[in-house]
C-alpha cells in the first residue's frame, strides 16, 4: 500500500520529467547545429535580418525625403490671406 502524500509524490516525479525533456531539447540542438542543413537555415536566417534592416532603413530615408518635399510643396502652393498664392 502507498502511504506517500499525492503532493510529495508528484514532487519527485517532477525532475525526471524536466530532465527528460531537457535531454530530448538538448540532443534535438545537437543534431540541429551538425546538420548542414541547419548551418544553411542560420545563414538564411541572418542574411533575411541584415536585408530587412536595410529595407527599414531604406524606407525611413526615402520616407523623409518624400515628407520633406511634401511640405515644400504644400508651402508653395499655400494662399496668401490677400489671395496670392505662395508660402510666406
Amino acid at each position: 500500500m502507498n502511504n506517500q502524500n499525492p503532493v510529495h509524490q508528484s514532487a519527485t516525479l517532477l525532475p525526471r520529467v524536466l530532465t527528460k525533456e531537457s535531454k530530448h531539447m538538448f540532443d534535438a540542438i545537437k543534431r540541429f547545429l551538425k546538420d548542414e542543413q541547419g548551418m544553411q537555415t542560420g545563414e538564411y536566417m541572418i542574411l533575411g535580418t541584415v536585408m530587412g534592416a536595410g529595407s527599414v532603413g531604406a524606407i525611413k530615408t526615402v520616407r523623409d525625403g518624400q515628407v520633406a518635399k511634401f511640405q515644400e510643396l504644400s508651402a508653395a502652393l499655400d494662399t496668401n490671406p490677400d489671395g496670392t498664392i505662395g508660402g510666406g
